[in-house]
Parts: structure tokens; C-alpha cells; sequence
């Protein structure tokens, strides 16, 4: 089973923009013609300089520090970085590559030591973000190694504005709120109203890449990226805040290098780290325990998801109890379940997977889902209970019992099946329950046992009779087929029966609780 959980970041490579900026040249002595139309895209991803001689097999992973007087007429093709010395000859104005050129007096040797520290500067943050990353240190860790690289405050908040992390809250930052229930900072409700009804706000909710939101509503600008699930799905956005230095267009690139890594994290659930979960996960936890009894605060959170009390839900519980799995391969499963079934949200539970799917929000049924689930639990080699299809999330609790009991029955009764459902069992529950106090003999209807010790006494076959007229719902032609005796025989076995046990085999309850008495005496 493949999943993004183990995904590792690729090294952080620069562009042109962050170089300019690093640079610290202003006016005129420094122009830059970007070719691309964002500031993340500027150019190439570079690993490096080097210093261009005329030499041929260029190559764009390096940008080429020139003077201008050693360059040929022609720009090279294949859109190969140039930081020139001096005036660019007019044909390179053409080309679709992007290039610095500075007019300022300057060694090109030196150039090459102050751009070889930009690169080195950059590389030191990327590495500490891989180490922390690798040795799962959590997101708090790539914040804070963040904040210094950034020179500005910066924070990630969840698409129910918790705050998933913030290193450092400083003068001129929101005051967070907290959240009593799940005991999570969040951003002022008085303020996400305001956000609700910001148009700009409103159209940053479908941006890709590092954008940046105006002072309009915060009073100072705000580098942002949002932050993409697998599925497509907003799943929050790391926020820059421009209080202590000016954001720069190279801190584009950056700031969507660090949310790949956020991502990473995430995915990872940072359990090493310690705790982490997701609002929805605490909501889900809390009315499974049934510590939660204000109706509208579910009402709000699931509001918060995009979803209703009463949509069509499925529970379901994935036991890992038999097997040997580790911490990366539990979150991977998790994962792997929300990326491929829609609606869906997975995580541990006790010992144990839960896995709750929206199917209204989904746009699935019951059976395409559990389609979809089939090659999860199968490739895993897991065992699943599925509960009835639940129309009110306030009662969630109940249809997870539902997914445990059908769990617990399926298995002793058919270890080779991967998924139980609870309406296979439901049966066997209720009889079982029916008979904690006592034996079931003794709740069984008495008759069958008179019947039982008149047949080992006689050599006759009433009890036999009476169950395949019951299985049959009293067809008398089939039940004598079944039997292989002729329908007169049958009638007297039946009157022979009813002298006996003395029930009226008319009456619906009679015949009910009969069926029940054979199916636990195993007829």
C-alpha cells in the first residue's frame, strides 16, 4: 500500500528573486527582469553559482555571474540564469530567460562570495528543517527554525482557525482565544465573522501557491499559502505576519517550501512530537465517549467541516489488535483511507483505527465506499466492523458500538472475512443479550424439549417436523418435500404437535418466538 506519509522534501533550492532580494541593491544600480508572473516562480531552482567564461554546456540548475563585455551577442538558450556585470547587450532582451544586472562597480569574485553565502544561508535552513522533519521534532520545530529565517512572526492555523502552531506571539500579532473543549488557541470568533464576509478574504480560500493579503483588514500585510490535502481539501494555511522586517517577493519560493514541509508533518500526524490531533478528532472522540451533551456545540463544529447533524454517516472500526504495526504504518493506513474514500476521516482510537465517512458530503453510498475500503483492509490484512448507516451524528456513539459488536461476532464466527456488518449479527446480539441472567434453555419455549424427549422416547421426528414448518413459514408442500413424507403424515405430525405443546402456531408472536427458541437450540 502506497501512501504520502513517508514522503521526504526535496532540498530547498533558491531563484533570482531570492538572490535580489539577499543582494540589498536598490535603484538604479540593480535591475531585474523576471520573466515569470509570481514571485515564487522566478526562474530556475538553483544549487548554486558559477562564474560564466564563455564556456559552453550551460547548464540551469546554476546561475552564471558574467561582465557584460565577455558575453556573446546571442543569449544562450535553454533558459540558463545569468547576474551580469555592467550593460546586458540588447539581443538578450529578447530572450525568455530571466537575469540581475548590476551597474554598481563590483568584483566579480567578490559578487561570487556574496552570492555563494546567499546559497549557504539558504541551505542551513533547509537543512535544519530536514532534520528536524527526519528525526520528527514536529511542526513547532519548523516554526521556530522559520521565525529567525523569516524575520517576521508567522503561524499555521487549521480550516477551523485553531492554531496549530505558534513559536512566538509577539506586539502587534492577534490575541488567540482558547478553545475550552479541545483546549486549542483559535483566532477570535469576532474576527473570523469579519473574515467570513471580507471579499478578499473570501477569494484567498482558493489560492495555490504563496499569495499575500493586503492591510486592509489587519492593519499590516500577511504572506500566506494555503495548505492542500490530498483530496483537494483546505486543510488550513501558514500565515507570515510583516511587523518586524518588509516581506520580500523571494520569500514566496520559502514560505512555500516550508508549508511542503508542514505538510509532510502533518501527514505524519506528529505523533514523535506528541499532540497534535484535529478538532474533528476530538469532536468525534468526545461523542463516542459521550462526554459532550449540548447539541449545538456539535452542531457548530460540524458546521466548521462543511458538515450536518444529519447527514448520512458510517462508522466504521479497523482492528490492528492482531497485528504487529508501528506508529508510521497505523498513520500511513489512516492517510491512505482519507485519500481515497471522500468524506472520510481515520485515525487511532483506543487500540484500534476509527474511521467516520460523511457519505452525503462524500457523494457516495454505503457499498461504494466499503469498495473502496476493501483494498485497504485487504492489503493490510486487517479485520473490519461496519455499523448501520447513522442519520444523527449525536448518536454516533451507538453505531460505533454497532461497528465493535460486528467486529467481535464476525470474527469468532468467520475469522476469513475481512469486513463484518452489523446486520449479519444483530441476531445473535440481541439473543445473547436476551440470556446474560440465564441460561438459554431456559428462556426457550418448553414445549420444544417435551417435544425433543417424546421423540427419543418414540423414535418420532415432531421436533423435526415442527422447525421445518417454521424455517418453511408453514408451506405444507414444501415442508413434506423437505422431509420426504406425504402431506397426510405431516398434517397428523402437526395435530400431534399442537396437542402437545399446546401453542396457537396461528398467532405471529407464538411462531416468533418459537424461530427464536430453535435458532438458540442451534435449529
Amino acid at each position: 500500500m502506497k501512501s504520502p506519509v513517508t514522503s521526504v522534501s526535496e532540498g530547498f533550492r533558491i531563484n533570482l528573486g531570492i538572490i535580489i532580494d539577499e543582494l540589498g541593491i536598490e535603484g538604479n544600480d540593480i535591475l531585474f527582469y523576471d520573466r515569470t508572473s509570481r514571485p515564487s516562480c522566478s526562474g530556475c531552482r538553483l544549487i548554486g553559482p558559477r562564474i560564466y567564461t564563455g564556456q559552453l554546456g550551460l547548464h540551469k540548475d546554476y546561475v552564471y555571474l558574467a561582465e557584460a563585455s565577455k558575453l556573446p551577442p546571442e543569449p544562450p538558450g535553454g533558459g540558463i540564469p545569468f547576474i551580469i556585470l555592467g550593460s546586458l547587450p540588447p539581443a538578450w532582451l529578447e530572450t525568455e530567460s530571466s537575469f540581475i544586472v548590476l551597474h554598481r562597480p563590483i568584483d566579480i569574485e567578490v559578487l561570487f562570495e556574496r552570492i555563494q553565502d546567499i546559497f549557504d544561508k539558504n541551505r542551513r535552513w533547509d537543512e535544519r528543517l530536514q532534520y528536524a522533519l527526519n528525526h520528527d521534532l514536529g511542526i513547532a520545530e519548523l516554526c521556530r527554525i522559520s521565525v529567525e529565517y523569516f524575520q517576521n512572526p508567522l503561524f499555521i492555523h487549521d480550516a477551523h482557525f485553531h492554531i496549530i502552531e505558534c513559536p512566538t506571539h509577539t506586539k502587534g500579532m492577534t490575541s488567540w482565544e482558547r478553545d475550552d473543549r479541545t483546549g486549542m488557541d483559535m483566532v477570535p470568533l469576532d474576527l473570523i465573522n469579519d473574515f467570513k464576509v471580507d471579499p478578499e478574504y473570501l477569494e484567498t480560500l482558493k489560492t495555490k501557491g504563496a499569495h499575500m493579503f493586503s492591510e486592509n483588514l489587519r492593519g499590516y500585510r500577511i504572506l500566506y499559502v494555503n495548505i492542500w490535502g490530498d483530496q483537494g481539501r483546505y486543510e488550513g494555511r501558514l500565515c507570515i505576519d510583516e511587523l518586524h522586517t518588509p516581506l520580500r517577493p523571494g520569500q514566496f519560493l520559502a514560505a512555500e517550501h516550508l508549508v511542503d514541509m508542514v505538510k509532510i508533518a502533518l501527514r505524519r500526524r506528529n505523533l514523535t512530537a506528541g499532540n497534535f490531533s484535529r478538532p474533528i478528532e476530538h469532536l468525534i472522540e468526545d461523542v463516542l465517549e459521550r462526554r459532550i451533551s449540548d447539541i449545538e456545540t456539535v452542531e457548530r463544529e460540524l458546521g466548521f467541516c462543511g458538515w450536518s447533524m444529519d447527514d448520512k454517516y458510517m462508522c466504521i472500526k479497523i482492528s490492528i489488535e492482531q497485528r504487529h504495526i508501528d506508529n508510521m504504518a497505523l498513520i500511513s493506513t489512516c492517510n491512505f483511507i482519507e485519500a481515497n474514500i471522500s468524506g472520510s476521516y481515520a485515525f487511532q482510537y483506543k487500540s484500534d483505527i476509527v474511521t467516520v465517512v460523511n457519505l452525503t458530503e462524500g457523494g457516495i453510498d454505503s457499498g461504494k465506499c466499503l469498495t473502496q475500503l476493501a483494498y485497504i483492509i485487504r492489503e493490510g490484512l486487517f479485520k473490519a466492523g461496519v455499523g448501520n448507516i447513522c442519520r444523527d451524528f449525536f448518536q454516533l456513539s451507538y453505531f460505533y458500538r454497532q461497528a465493535e459488536i460486528a467486529l467481535e461476532y464476525g470474527v469468532s464466527k468467520n475469522s476469513t472475512v475481512w469486513c463484518h456488518h452489523f446486520s449479519d449479527y444483530v441476531l445473535p446480539y440481541i439473543l445473547d443479550h436476551g440470556c446474560l441472567e440465564m441460561p438459554p434453555g431456559l428462556v426457550c419455549a418448553q414445549g420444544l424439549f417435551k417435544l425433543r424427549r417424546y421423540d427419543k422416547a418414540n423414535e418420532t421426528e415432531l421436533y423435526k417436523t415442527l422447525a421445518a414448518y417454521l424455517r418453511n413459514e408453514r408451506h405444507a408442500t414444501k415442508t413434506a418435500q423437505d422431509l420426504y413424507i406425504h402431506r397426510s403424515t405431516l398434517f397428523y405430525r402437526l395435530d400431534r404437535i399442537n396437542e402437545m405443546i399446546q401453542m396457537d402456531l396461528d398467532d405471529p408472536k407464538v411462531r416468533l418466538y418459537l424461530n427464536l427458541s430453535l435458532y438458540l437450540l442451534n435449529e
